[in-house]
């Protein structure tokens, strides 16, 4: 986001008309410097703001159109990259990832009160992005690095941390992206009686210009890797499309060079479908909850 006009337009919202986004509201975020992030909260009531101010902004969205910032965490000693809202099973829990080689959660004990629930400072580089397992599987976070690991960090009723690291890209970890909870066996027939999680899995994209799929291995406690492509330029960005009601694993890549593919499983193969190539580097792709709609922003505002 351009922080020349210091503020977010919030465009995705569902009305819509021939096809084009409505701006909802614009404002000021009071960052001081570039924003590189912003997350709704799992029902939509919260929009929470990083930048290269190292801060992180929460807004009270009660009034769409003139939302109230009732938060600010001085968050890291550098720019914050990326944000994530865990769900709200958990509590009000957020966690970011920044330039000082930090991974931190938040929780908010009283109400507009954050304090830092844990960090995590064993990475040896910048760590570029973060994002929370469904929370079927528990509180779960995933984080990429500059140094091209992914850290898996969980906790259990005790609130003892645990993390594994996995060396997943040569010359850094760009982008993660956790796939559903859901059996793919109930979708394709609803009287089965797996009722059971799948295997814990997501996707990662890198500056080896490589998409990987991992799944855990429950008996092994080892999560297996799959390359599902490699291109020619950046990725970007990886994201997994929800599949509630689509019997199938169905991945977005988005690259440097403004090219974007979807990617789908079909008896056990990942069949590619190329998408109209934006005219500037495209950055991020994000799936509607259906995953049905995909959005994808590029560098051309």
């Amino acid at each position: 986001i351009n922080a020349e006009y210091m503020g977010i337009l919030l465009r995705f919202r569902r009305q819509m008309k021939d096809s084009m986004a409505s701006t909802i509201a614009t404002f000021d975020t009071g960052h001081k410097g570039m924003i590189h992030d912003t997350q709704y909260d799992f029902y939509g009531r919260k929009l929470a703001t990083c930048g290269s101010d190292g801060c992180i902004n929460i807004f009270d969205l009660s009034d769409e159109k003139t939302p109230k910032l009732i938060t600010t965490i001085q968050a890291h000693s550098g720019p914050v990259w990326q944000i994530s809202w865990a769900h709200p099973r958990f509590g009000n829990i957020l966690a970011s990832c920044g330039q000082d080689q930090k991974l931190i959660i938040w929780r908010e004990n009283q109400p507009n009160e954050w304090k830092k629930m844990k960090e995590f400072d064993h990475h040896k580089a910048s760590i570029n992005t973060c994002a929370w397992a469904p929370a079927d599987y528990g509180l779960i976070l995933a984080a990429g690095c500059y140094d091209g690991t992914i850290s898996i960090c969980s906790t259990g009723k005790e609130e003892k941390w645990e993390f594994i690291q996995l060396d997943a890209h040569k010359g850094g970890v760009t982008s993660i992206s956790w796939g559903s909870a859901i059996p793919l066996s109930t979708i394709r027939n609803p009287s089965s009686e797996d009722k059971g999680l799948p295997e814990m899995h997501f996707v990662s994209g890198g500056f080896d210009n490589s998409v990987k799929r991992w799944e855990n291995d429950s008996t092994t406690k080892k999560f297996k890797c799959e390359v599902i492509t490699t291109k020619e330029n950046l990725i970007r960005d990886v994201s997994y499309a929800n599949n509630a009601g689509i019997p199938r694993e169905t991945i977005a890549v988005c690259c440097e060079d403004g090219s974007v593919e979807v990617y789908k499983k079909t008896e056990g193969k990942w069949i590619e479908e190329k998408l109209q190539k934006v005219k500037a580097p495209a950055w991020r792709v994000s799936w509607s909850l259906a995953g049905n709609y995909l959005a994808i922003s590029s560098a051309d505002n």
